[in-house]
C-alpha cells in the first residue's frame, strides 16, 4: 500500500520524537496506507481531559482500557475500546468471557505490558503491543460512515491521532468485537477514565 498522508497540524508537534510505542503506530497506520493527523495538546490523563485539551468532543474520542480477565496464572490480559463518551459493562465482559474475574490492570502493570502511563495507551493490539485488542460494537458501528473520524492519544499523553473508524479498524484488525459498554451516565469507575490503573481487585 501507499505511505499514509501523515500530517501534523500543529507548528509545535514534532512527529520525530523517540516514543516508541508512538512511533509504533504511527508507523502501522502509514504501512496500511491510512491517512492520519497528528495534534499536540496538554498533557492529558483522561479520556475528558484529552478532549478538552484538544478541542474536540468527548464523543469524538475513542479510549483504551488494559483488563485482566480469569484469575490468577488463568488469566490473561486484553484491550478494550470504547467510545470515550463510554463506559465498560463489566457484567456483559464477564458473560461473554465465561468468568467472574474482571479488573483493571495495576499502573505497574500496565507500564510492564505497554510500557506507558495512564492516559496514553492507544487501540492497538498486535503488532504494537502483544495484548488481544477488543472493540465494542457501538465504536465499530461508526465504521459504516466512511467520515466518521475518531481521535485518541497514541503512545504519549501529549500527543493525538486523528483517522477515520473505517481506517483505524483496519489497521488495528482487532481480535473481536462485540457489545461490552454502555452509555457513561455517571462518573467512570475508580481507574476507568485513566486507562487501566485501578487497584487490582482480584489476583
Amino acid at each position: 500500500m501507499a505511505a499514509a498522508d501523515a500530517t501534523c497540524d500543529d507548528a509545535t508537534c514534532d512527529v520525530t520524537d523517540h516514543f516508541p510505542v508512538f512511533e509504533r503506530v504511527t508507523a502501522r497506520l502509514a504501512a496500511c496506507g491510512v491517512p492520519f493527523t497528528v495534534s499536540a495538546h496538554a498533557p492529558s490523563a483522561t479520556a475528558e481531559a484529552a478532549a478538552e485539551a484538544r478541542g474536540t468532543p468527548l464523543e469524538h474520542g475513542g479510549k483504551t482500557l488494559l483488563l485482566k480477565v480469569g484469575k490468577g496464572t488463568a488469566g490473561h490480559f486484553g484491550l478494550f475500546t470504547v467510545r470515550a463518551c463510554d463506559a465498560l459493562n463489566r457484567s456483559r465482559l464477564r458473560k461473554h468471557f465465561g468468568t467472574d474475574r474482571i479488573r483493571f490492570a495495576s499502573r505497574e502493570e500496565l507500564l510492564a505490558l505497554t510500557g506507558l502511563t495512564p492516559g496514553s495507551v492507544p487501540p492497538f493490539g498486535a503488532p504494537v503491543f502483544d495484548l488481544p485488542l477488543y472493540v465494542d460494537s457501538a465504536y465499530a458501528a461508526r465504521a459504516d460512515d466512511p467520515a466518521a473520524m475518531v481521535v485518541f492519544t497514541a503512545g504519549r499523553n501529549d500527543r493525538s491521532v486523528t483517522l477515520s473508524v473505517a481506517g483505524h479498524l483496519s489497521a488495528a484488525a482487532p481480535t473481536a468485537i462485540y457489545a461490552f459498554a454502555e452509555a457513561q451516565l455517571a462518573a467512570a469507575e475508580p481507574g476507568e477514565e485513566a486507562s487501566a490503573q485501578a487497584p487490582a481487585l482480584d489476583p
